[in-house]
């Protein structure tokens, strides 16, 4: 490597020695000691590491150029969401074809409380659990109750790193969820035959050349908590999560009111709201597809909506029809409106009508 990085690769080694282990502490490293924290190594990596970064969409230079530059890892983020990289440096760096000096970003996602307590990130994983607390809460999804551990089926938070349409690190985001390993047949859940809001891609690609062909609007619309919508059919206890504790009830668990996270049951559940809710605005679900709705007027397609669990591509003949779906939905769920579609199951869409109804 260029020797002006030497600077870069003496601070590395500073942050090494300062969550390693020395003879003058005791049962602590450096930074624990000043801090009063224990760090988070799972970021660490080798230094000089070769990994590659996103080019920005704006400087790319069209659909079929590179979209990463090859990059080292010259050191740790000092910010959350780290210091993007200037339109000029990416020039620079696509243009020279060089290792470029920029920063990879690395977030590792802890696999449990106590490595998000102990990570570098652990405000942020904190503030997003209480936030998914706070959702199982306010829509009574989740009730407080003395009842034996032994028919508590077992819980887990999983921790994620949410990225947008381009991977730059969005918000950081927890889930509570059941551990549906331990749920008992019978009595946990009784299940003959399972529908999932999942739809098939070859789906999407009908749909896409459809809004393309006809010049249709297309949004995108989230609905908030999909799973929390549907009342449970069975009674179903679950262990509180370690993490999460109420004075007075350490022994306590939660009786489930509502479909959650993990259940074996709860996309069922929500498919069958979501079915509900459909049909009483007027939606046919597609043949082929159950995942596919349909809203006619005198015979002619005037709005589509394509479902994948929780996200929504809306397709309509005019914007009014859309914002007055969004309405209607939102009478039935919580919902946050994404504006045009930009993003949906990996698959990035460009809009320019202008050019073409989208690329």
């Amino acid at each position: 490597m260029d020797l002006r990085y030497w600077g870069e690769a003496f601070m590395y080694a500073v942050h090494i020695r300062n969550i390693t282990v020395t003879f003058a502490l005791k049962d602590k490293v450096p930074k624990h000691a000043w801090t009063g924290r224990k760090p988070d190594i799972l970021h660490l990596r080798v230094f000089g590491l070769i990994g590659y970064a996103n080019i920005p969409k704006a400087v790319r230079g069209g659909k079929l150029e590179a979209t990463s530059v090859k990059c080292r890892l010259l050191g740790c983020l000092r910010q959350p969401f780290g210091v993007p990289a200037t339109e000029q440096e990416v020039n620079n760096a696509v243009n020279e074809q060089d290792e470029t000096e920029r920063a990879l970003i690395v977030v590792d996602e802890p696999r449990t409380y106590r490595e998000a307590a102990q990570s570098a990130y652990s405000k942020q994983w904190e503030e997003a659990l209480g936030i998914e607390y706070r959702q199982l809460r306010d829509t009574r999804t989740i009730e407080w109750v003395k009842t034996p551990l032994s028919e508590a089926i077992g819980s887990l938070v999983v921790y994620c790193a949410k990225h947008d349409s381009n991977g730059n690190l969005a918000k950081f985001k927890a889930r509570i969820v059941a551990r549906s390993c331990s749920q008992v047949p019978g009595r946990d859940y009784n299940l003959l035959f399972v529908s999932l809001s999942v739809f098939w891609f070859t789906t999407l690609c009908a749909f896409m050349s459809f809004v393309a062909d006809q010049d249709r609007e297309l949004h995108q619309v989230d609905v908030v908590g999909a799973y929390l919508q549907e009342d449970l059919d069975e009674e179903i206890y679950m262990k509180v999560p370690e993490n999460i504790k109420k004075p007075g009830k350490e022994e306590w668990c939660w009786r489930l009111k509502k479909a959650l996270y993990g259940l074996k049951q709860s996309g069922q559940q929500w498919k069958k709201k979501l079915d509900e809710a459909m049909a009483e605005l007027g939606f046919e679900k597609g043949q082929a597809d159950e995942c596919l709705y349909v809203l006619k007027e005198d015979g002619h397609i005037v709005l589509m909506v394509l479902v994948y669990v929780d996200d929504m591509a809306v397709a309509g003949k005019k914007l009014a029809l859309v914002k007055r779906f969004e309405r209607n939905l939102a009478e039935w769920f919580d919902i946050t409106d994404g504006g045009d579609l930009t993003f949906i199951l990996g698959v990035q869409v460009i809009q320019n009508r202008q050019i073409a109804p989208f690329i």
